[in-house]
């Protein structure tokens, strides 16, 4: 959605310093509700071309100061911008109704860097009597012990949870869950799946999960030893052809055995990244209901 010139000009040039401080204040209020629409329905660039348009030294009332510096740091959030996010999200001021607020947006962004200790820092450092924020404060701390794997820190934390809050419920199931696949998932060892290649070419390839590779390492490394065998035998080991053999055949066994280990590496790798991508959905989706 583009805007139109109309909205634009209204948002942006109406004389409201022609008229008293209350209807100022009330109009851009107005306006910052927009803003808010804005990005809710993801209309990013328009919402940051808006915001950029509003000069914060000229407004007084810091309650609305803070809320404008509270929507450019979403902005900029939705944006996937964290520095320019943080930045204005930490100039809000502790008296604010967004203080709270962007201290968990903050949080995730210091997530999303697995800074988890700054993100835990973040979450501490504020008081609420709200029971459902700190609901959701003991969520935000569990989800970073299990992408820790910290798994006792989460046993405690995870202990609070009182399925109570509706934004958090969801969250509050599948975190254990995940947190029992993690604790009963064994890695694959890289030191076997190499040995195992080492031995039969390609049997850590299929160890990894990955047999179509595997079976093509072993034709191609056994093609090759048959090779080099073959004129071994009928020229002798100083043969160039022997030579030229015996040197492809070492490139690609030792290839293979490379191969295995880092493909163990990879997969082992690949299970962690997928339950941290869903822990990270899990807590990103009521942070979005509660404060969106």
């Amino acid at each position: 959605m583009r805007l139109t010139f109309l909205k634009v000009l209204f948002i942006l040039f109406f004389p409201i310093s022609a008229f008293p401080q209350s209807f100022q204040d009330s109009s851009i209020i107005k306006n910052l509700k927009f803003i808010n629409y804005l990005i809710k329905i993801n209309e990013l660039d328009d919402a940051n071309y808006l915001l950029k348009n509003i000069d914060l030294n000229k407004i007084s009332n810091n309650n609305i100061k803070d809320s404008i510096k509270f929507l450019i740091g979403k902005n900029y959030f939705s944006m996937n911008d964290i520095d320019s996010s943080n930045k204005y999200f930490y100039e809000i001021s502790k008296n604010s109704n967004q203080f709270i607020s962007s201290r968990f947006f903050s949080a995730y962004n210091f997530i999303c860097l697995e800074k988890y200790d700054n993100s835990k820092d973040i979450l501490n450092d504020f008081k609420t009597d709200d029971l459902n924020i700190e609901n959701f404060r003991s969520l935000y701390l569990s989800a970073i012990a299990l992408l820790k794997r910290n798994y006792n820190e989460f046993e405690i934390l995870s202990g609070k949870f009182d399925y109570n809050y509706s934004p958090t419920v969801q969250a509050e199931r599948s975190l254990p869950e995940y947190f029992e696949q993690l604790k009963n998932h064994k890695n694959n060892s890289m030191f076997l799946a190499g040995l195992m290649s080492a031995v039969i070419p390609g049997l850590g390839k299929v160890y990894a999960g990955k047999k179509g590779e595997g079976l093509a390492a072993f034709i191609i490394v056994s093609s090759l030893a048959a090779t080099t065998f073959e004129n071994y035998k009928k020229a002798g080991i100083k043969n160039i052809k022997t030579i030229f053999f015996g040197s492809v055949f070492t490139a690609f066994y030792i290839g293979n055995i490379w191969g295995s280990a880092f493909s163990v590496k990879i997969k082992n790798d690949e299970f962690n990244k997928t339950i941290n991508r869903q822990i990270m959905l899990d807590i990103n989706i009521p942070l979005h209901t509660i404060f969106y």
